[in-house]
């Protein structure tokens, strides 16, 4: 395999619409643009993280989750228009339930060939590299995951040396 053909026919870009989502798309478009991908692109709606005060400010004749999708909609809609060139093939997912279960989810029903995101590295367990969502993900799909980190991210394990072997 070349450096200018990965192989890669349909990439999955998981977005929370962070600068590392950002990072993470513009990523798989690039790869997209060397073999002609399909770019699918998919945000979950985790309903644990709608806060009862944003319920207050829902129309009478709407439900909450109709609301939620409207605006997570258009979220995604300029995520997509303000990054994303129209010459690749992109299409987008917007869902509920629990993020790591629906990019599975949504990989799978795709067989992309790779996965990108953002992570943060949230995790405070010693030994643990991703973020939750990533490293949920890495433990559920096949297919590689390419990660975007923060430029001051610290590992809580040390980089390795090299040569690995002494």
């Amino acid at each position: 395999m070349d450096a200018s053909n990965t192989g890669f026919k349909r990439i999955l870009v998981a977005t929370d619409f962070s600068q590392f989502s950002n990072a993470a798309l513009s990523q798989a478009v690039w790869v997209a643009r060397q073999d002609g991908a399909k770019v699918v692109v998919a945000h979950a709606i985790d309903s644990r993280d709608v806060r009862e005060d944003l319920l207050e400010h829902i129309p009478a004749d709407s439900t909450a989750q109709d609301e939620i999708n409207h605006k997570a909609t258009e979220r995604l809609d300029e995520f997509l228009a303000s990054l994303a060139p129209s010459s690749v093939n992109i299409v987008s997912h917007l869902t509920w339930g629990y993020p790591w279960q629906e990019i599975a989810r949504i990989a799978g029903e795709h067989k992309v060939d790779v996965i990108t995101m953002g992570t943060v590295g949230r995790s405070g367990v010693k030994g643990v590299l991703l973020g939750n969502t990533a490293e949920r993900i890495l433990d559920t799909c096949d297919c590689s995951i390419l990660t975007i980190k923060p430029d001051d991210y610290v590992s809580p394990i040390s980089k390795a040396t090299w040569p690995l072997h002494p």
